[in-house]
């Protein structure tokens, strides 16, 4: 794999139809730790939810990982594959 990885950053137009890049071992992690430092905290739409529904968390921790209603409701079939595909590939970059 390292040699792969070599080769793809040599020459990238080699490469070019591939849908995925080809890493070193254990980069993303390092990305991950370098990026750690410079977190700065949920955004306001999230530190609301979390400051609206803990309470409710509290007494029942399930409800955490529920899906809320308000979330999907009036979405399609399609959008919410679409928005579950999205969050999972914004997970992995």
């Amino acid at each position: 794999m390292e040699i792969l990885h070599e080769m793809q950053s040599e020459h990238p137009e080699n490469f070019s139809t591939l849908r995925f890049k080809i890493g070193v071992r254990g980069e993303r992690e390092q990305s991950r730790v370098k990026h750690f430092g410079s977190y700065a905290g949920p955004d306001e739409t999230t530190l609301q939810t979390l400051l609206a529904n803990f309470n409710h968390w509290k007494v029942n921790p399930h409800l955490f990982w529920s899906n809320p209603a308000h979330a999907l409701q009036g979405t399609s079939a399609t959008g919410e594959l679409i928005a579950l595909y999205v969050n999972a590939r914004s997970d992995d970059s």
